[in-house]
């Protein structure tokens, strides 16, 4: 007997589902479309030209058309051998129902949840964080401040790293009128935080210790491959605080919209349950109805 790890079934149960919609007696195409038929399931030419996108070259459409056909053929042969040899088939076909039955269920729901627009206030927003305050605390360093890059040989180095390390509105205005007219890297977050790792990323040196570095470092200054990097500390935040209002708002934001979600979907589960009793479409015989919505 051939035996099947768990990739092999996977792939026969999405196989499956998508050859379920080729079967013959679901097919009405006149005997010239026929491409291939295997068992109950036909390949039809229309089904195979479907698939080949336009502005595709003559020679490419038919070297496509061709993998599309032998694929489809590979993959209804493996699927009749594993069929043969595979001792729990019974149970393959219910994780086939299964996966087809949440597949519809997912784009359905995604279907209604797109018509529903779920609107999160600042208010709703600052009451979250005012309640659970304490469970927002930060896991790395945040910084506020000024990032840039600029090559060693680039005019107006020194005034770049005065106006970088000063930070001044003044020295900022200059930093990015010269921006304007270079080719140097300038990021500017003085006015929003942002993960310390997202600035130290871009720059080659060996940082070890992130809390202390930002701690103690307002200025940094370092040269790797013909160019220099400055940057600018501002404002800094350790990890272990509580995370500043701003900076938590937006997972916040999509902790309310989840919740409002799976909200609705409550809503929409009692609606169905409701109708179907209404249609005696369900039938309640020896179990309590009640647990049903709660």
């Amino acid at each position: 007997m051939i035996r099947m790890n768990k990739s092999y079934i996977t792939y026969f149960i999405i196989s499956i589902v998508i050859l379920s919609a080729c079967k013959k007696s679901e097919i009405n195409k006149g005997a010239d479309d026929i491409l291939l038929q295997i068992g109950d399931s036909i390949l039809t030419q229309q089904a195979v030209v479907g698939q080949i996108p336009n502005g595709l070259s003559a020679n490419d459409s038919v070297n496509l058309f061709d993998a599309i056909v032998k694929d489809w053929v590979n993959t209804l042969l493996l699927q009749k051998v594993a069929e043969e040899n595979l001792p729990n088939l019974e149970k393959i076909n219910q994780m086939v129902d299964d996966y087809r039955s949440k597949l519809i269920i997912l784009e359905y729901r995604k279907l209604m949840a797109a018509g529903k627009d779920f609107q999160i206030s600042e208010d709703s927003i600052r009451q979250y964080y005012d309640l659970h305050k304490k469970e927002f605390k930060l896991k790395k360093p945040i910084v506020k401040g000024l990032f840039v890059k600029v090559p060693q040989n680039a005019a107006e180095l020194k005034n770049v790293k005065k106006w970088v390390f000063s930070a001044t509105p003044e020295d900022i205005e200059k930093l990015e009128k010269y921006w304007m007219t270079e080719l140097i890297q300038y990021d500017y977050f003085m006015d929003k935080w942002i993960d310390w790792s997202v600035v130290k990323d871009q720059i080659p040196y060996n940082f070890k210790d992130d809390n202390s570095f930002v701690a103690n470092n307002k200025n940094f200054e370092t040269a790797y491959d013909e160019s220099v990097y400055f940057v600018h500390i501002a404002e800094t935040m350790k990890s272990g605080e509580i995370m500043p209002f701003e900076y938590a708002s937006n997972h916040i934001r999509e902790i309310l919209i989840e919740r409002d979600r799976k909200r609705y979907d409550e809503e929409l589960y009692k609606s169905f349950y409701q109708k179907a009793i209404k249609d005696k479409n369900l039938k309640i015989v020896s179990y309590d109805s009640k647990k049903l919505i709660d």
